[in-house]
């Protein structure tokens, strides 16, 4: 007689985070608003919705996205992260605060063209991506050819994708890559010491992370150790 195998159980996270079915999407649901997130937020948001969507990869906890979205209530957010702990603990976080202008998906970064149709963003934020720095992983870095080719397809018209990082060399990564895509992307900032960079700062005064600092970016602004920064605009 063979012996069964043990179910493997997922995270008990990834049950919990059925809790909040309005505005948390996983197992397969991240996909089905494709082409129709405005409609879902006007849905949620009413009149007050100003039709912007902002798009953020690795959201962690959700701390830096509820607390921008509380104060841009009129522009929907979108948070991604793989962490199924740390996507409920985020859903949690906007449940609580009532952000009816925050979605919040299981999946990865790389699926950003099966999550949103052409044209449907205005903004994505990459903030301190996992630098997949050992040789083996270097086909793993999330900023790549691939990537940028369907951020492309899935911004408006001049919309931009925002890179933070305190790797440097992953920072020279996505430069090089960028640069080889000046057909679709034009560089519009980029910094090497991101808070200490006036010009920068003057730049993108008025987005809705300016001024805005991640958990890791307090730490190593602590440490006196730079960020660095890239925005590229969808030409």
């Amino acid at each position: 007689m063979t012996a069964e195998r043990p179910i493997r159980r997922r995270s008990v996270y990834a049950d919990r985070l059925r809790e909040f079915p309005e505005f948390a999407f996983s197992d397969g649901a991240e996909f089905e608003q494709r082409g129709a997130w405005r409609e879902f937020f006007r849905s949620r948001m009413g009149e007050a919705f100003d039709g912007r969507v902002i798009f953020e990869i690795g959201c962690n906890d959700g701390s830096l996205l509820a607390r921008i979205a509380a104060k841009h209530p009129t522009t929907a957010f979108i948070g991604i992260d793989w962490k199924y702990r740390a996507l409920h603990t985020a859903a949690g976080r906007v449940a609580a605060a009532a952000l009816r202008n925050v979605a919040l998906l299981h999946g990865r970064g790389q699926d950003v063209g099966r999550i949103f149709a052409d044209g449907e963003v205005d903004e994505i934020w990459v903030f301190h991506p996992d630098p997949c720095d050992k040789p083996q992983e270097l086909r793993n870095r999330l900023v790549a050819e691939p990537f940028l080719i369907d951020v492309h397809r899935v911004l408006r018209d001049q919309g931009s994708l925002v890179l933070k990082t305190d790797h440097p060399e992953y920072y020279q990564w996505a430069v090089s890559v960028s640069e080889g895509m000046s057909g679709r992307f034009e560089v519009t900032a980029r910094s090497s010491d991101f808070w200490a960079d006036e010009s920068v700062q003057s730049k993108i005064a008025g987005r809705c992370y300016a001024g805005e600092s991640t958990f890791f970016e307090n730490r190593y602004r602590k440490k006196r150790r730079p960020i660095y920064f890239l925005e590229l605009q969808k030409r």
